[in-house]
Parts: structure tokens; C-alpha cells; sequence
């Protein structure tokens, strides 16, 4: 499996956990509350495996793999797209924590930010697969890929370990578990 393949497959689990955020805000929304467990999985698991292993390899390979004359788009894309994700995930934490201490409009802040984030991830995921990928592939030489792969690999040895990994593919068969969403067949890819 080349490494496009790997980031697309990675963006399956990353839908599976938007569907179960998405159901958790509309029960957010309906109640006006906020169930903690299940918020502290889902951020957890978004900030772990999206921003902490996702997004780190997905930008140096991206980084690496594109051609000058697709290289500014490419970046526009990510780092616009991975701060707004990054300022929505923080949001949720807060409202989470001030739900947990009594604030009775945190499940609303917590919603907001919410669909801000999985509107912005999904969007994102689309472009990726839709014209940044196809990009790559059109243009990628030999040489370039092995420079992309390196770059890769280089991402993933400064960001999480595989026990980190593991706890959020677990983490991920929970939400999906409580909130009936259908699990792809997901693996570990090399």
C-alpha cells in the first residue's frame, strides 16, 4: 500500500470518529449537556491520532511529495485548515471542562465549536482526496517519493507511539460502539 493509500485509509477512521462527534453534538444540543466520558474520548482521540500522528506525517509528506507548481495550494490548505482545527479542538476541551464544573452554557460553546471542527476536517479530508492527492500522484517522480516517504517517516519519529496509536484505534471502536456508527475494517498500515 503506497503512502497516499495509508492517508486516505487514515481519513476513514478519522470520518468514523466526525460521524460519532456529530451525533455527540447533537446530543449536546438536544440535552444541553455534555457527557464527559465521551467528550474526553473523542478529544482525545482527535488530538492523539489527528494532530499528534495524522497531521504531522500527512504535512511532511505533502510538504515533500508536491511539485512547486501545486507546493502554495497545498500549504494554504494544510496549515489553514489544521490551525482552525486545532483553535476548535481547544474550544471543546474548555467547554468540556467548564460543563464539568457547572457552567450550563458549555454544552451549547461545546456544540458550536464542534461544527466548526467537523465541517473544517471534512472539508479538508475532501480537498486532500480531490485535488492535493491527485496532484501528488500526477506529479510525483521516483525521486520525489522517496524524498516524501523520508519526510514521513522522519514526521513519525517525533510524534506518538504505537501504544498512543493502538489506544486510539481502541478509543475509536468505543465511540463507534455507543453511537452504532459502522467500523471500516481498519488496521495498522506499515
Amino acid at each position: 500500500m503506497n503512502i497516499i493509500d495509508t492517508l486516505v485509509a487514515e481519513h476513514q477512521l478519522v470520518e468514523q470518529v466526525l460521524n460519532c462527534l456529530e451525533m455527540m453534538t447533537e446530543q449536546a444540543a438536544q440535552q444541553k449537556s455534555l457527557d464527559a466520558g465521551l467528550v474526553s474520548d473523542a478529544v482525545t482521540l482527535l488530538r492523539t491520532f489527528v494532530h499528534g500522528w495524522h497531521f504531522p506525517r500527512e504535512e511532511a509528506y505533502v510538504r515533500a511529495a508536491m511539485g512547486p507548481e501545486n507546493l502554495s495550494q497545498a500549504q494554504d490548505l494544510q496549515f489553514h485548515d489544521h490551525e482552525r482545527c486545532c483553535e476548535c479542538l481547544r474550544r471543546m476541551e474548555e467547554a468540556a471542562t467548564a460543563s464539568a464544573a457547572g457552567d450550563p452554557r458549555a454544552a451549547r460553546r461545546f456544540v458550536e465549536a464542534a461544527q466548526v471542527y467537523e465541517c473544517t476536517l471534512m472539508k479538508h479530508v475532501e480537498d486532500e482526496e480531490d485535488r492535493i492527492f491527485p496532484a501528488i500522484k500526477r506529479t510525483l517522480t521516483a525521486e520525489k517519493e522517496l524524498e516524501a516517504v523520508r519526510a514521513l517517516r522522519h514526521a513519525e519519529s517525533q510524534v506518538a507511539d504505537s501504544s498512543e496509536y493502538d489506544l486510539c484505534i481502541a478509543a475509536a471502536g468505543r465511540l463507534a460502539d455507543r453511537f452504532n456508527v459502522t467500523i471500516g475494517r481498519w488496521r495498522r498500515f506499515p
